[in-house]
């Protein structure tokens, strides 16, 4: 995992999280997602609120649990220094001897670990559902999302996001 991308990443998260409880007062997050591509090498940060949720869903099944979806955020600027770093990292890594393949998993990983921590240090509330996904994702992208569902969430909503997104195959 990179260190410096978790870390600036835990920076930027905490901003716009302060932001959407701000605007959404009193109206608590459903979800709260990164998003990214299958190089991992973007981000941005996307969320949905459960009245967004609740009125979105009858025309919709699941939008709830799919992040590419979502309309609400804060402002995506307190990403950048994290984004500079993500695609500086991947500008860096090697094509030839298979260590792209572990850099991207590496920064795919430092998002995963930044929003636990965030979770941990309680920026989230214990039933946000909270993902780190590819925008059109690879089975490899798809395995990874799986494996971070399952570090981010408690196993109900753990199971509540696999079972929408059709990932649960990828389940370890």
């Amino acid at each position: 995992m990179n260190e410096k991308i978790k870390s600036l990443l835990v920076l930027a998260i905490k901003k716009p999280k302060e932001e959407l409880d701000e605007k959404y007062k009193g109206d608590k997050l459903f979800g709260y997602a990164l998003c990214t591509d299958d190089a991992v090498m973007t981000i941005y940060h996307v969320a949905c609120t459960d009245s967004w949720v609740k009125d979105k869903e009858k025309e919709y099944k699941d939008i709830g649990y799919i992040s590419v979806e979502w309309e609400q955020s804060g402002d995506d600027s307190h990403f950048d220094k994290a984004y500079d770093e993500i695609f500086q990292d991947y500008e860096n890594s090697g094509h030839e001897d298979g260590s792209f393949e572990i850099n991207r998993d590496m920064r795919f990983e430092a998002m995963v670990q930044a929003l636990k921590q965030c979770k941990e240090e309680a920026i989230f509330d214990e039933d946000t559902h909270l993902n780190v996904g590819s925008t059109d994702p690879s089975e490899h992208s798809e395995l990874l999302q799986m494996r971070g569902i399952d570090k981010l969430n408690s196993p109900k909503l753990a199971n509540e996001l696999a079972k929408a997104l059709e990932i649960e195959q990828y389940r370890e």
